[in-house]
């Protein structure tokens, strides 16, 4: 019988000591959540509508519920390199960033609008699929999946992002090339080529000169 009772309590100190690191994590956890809801509060401009989330591109982030990724797929080339997607959540405009890229990215202006992609040497082009389309289907259906961009800002790859007033810069590494989140579209300004892009939250988009870009910049 001793050894039952010894047994007994041994158990029950376990599940006391578990119960106590249980609450001492969903005390932390809920403190990290109460300070991120406090830094989110004080949000402006574009720190207040544009999202991040990232994903290693494979079959299953290739793929939708729909469609797998098919034999022989392109994508497949750049299998196991990561993608963040920018996306404005009151907009549905998305910004796709391979981490692999030298420079060039992809949008979409509008919720289902056509996808475009913006060469290294600033040129727009039609494209017709995102690198990771099934997990930018998760991002979408799936809120919980990207946060908004914090003061401290992010880096991943070769590019970086950092609140700047009422705006987010996002800028290459080399620091060449620069694309200025605003609340409802983007600028961006390519130093190499001396071009600019504009896009507004109707889904026009236009090449801009530099100066121009810059007093677009200015109002915003």
């Amino acid at each position: 019988r001793g050894g039952m009772g010894d047994a007994a309590a041994q158990m029950a100190e376990i599940r006391a000591q578990r119960a106590k690191e249980y609450q001492a994590m969903k005390a932390q956890k809920e403190d990290s959540q109460a300070r991120q809801a406090k830094e989110e509060a004080e949000y402006d401009g574009a720190q207040r509508s544009w999202t991040h989330a990232s994903s290693s591109i494979e079959p299953k982030t290739i793929g939708t519920k729909q469609d797998d990724m098919a034999i022989g797929d392109a994508r497949a080339f750049y299998k196991g390199t990561d993608v963040t997607y920018l996306r404005n959540r009151n907009t549905g405009m998305v910004v796709e960033l391979l981490h692999e890229s030298e420079g060039w990215f992809q949008f979409c202006a509008l919720e289902q609008g056509d996808i475009k992609q913006v060469s290294t040497t600033g040129l727009l082009m039609d494209v017709n699929r995102w690198y990771a389309t099934g997990f930018l289907e998760q991002v979408k259906t799936n809120p919980l999946k990207a946060t908004l961009i914090p003061t401290a800002g992010l880096t991943f790859g070769p590019w970086s992002c950092s609140p700047e007033g009422r705006r987010i810069v996002v800028s290459r590494k080399d620091g060449s090339k620069f694309i200025h989140l605003l609340q409802e579209g983007f600028v961006f300004v390519d130093h190499d080529t001396g071009r600019g892009l504009s896009v507004d939250s109707f889904g026009a988009t236009k090449y801009v000169s530099i100066d121009e870009a810059e007093r677009l910049l200015a109002a915003a």
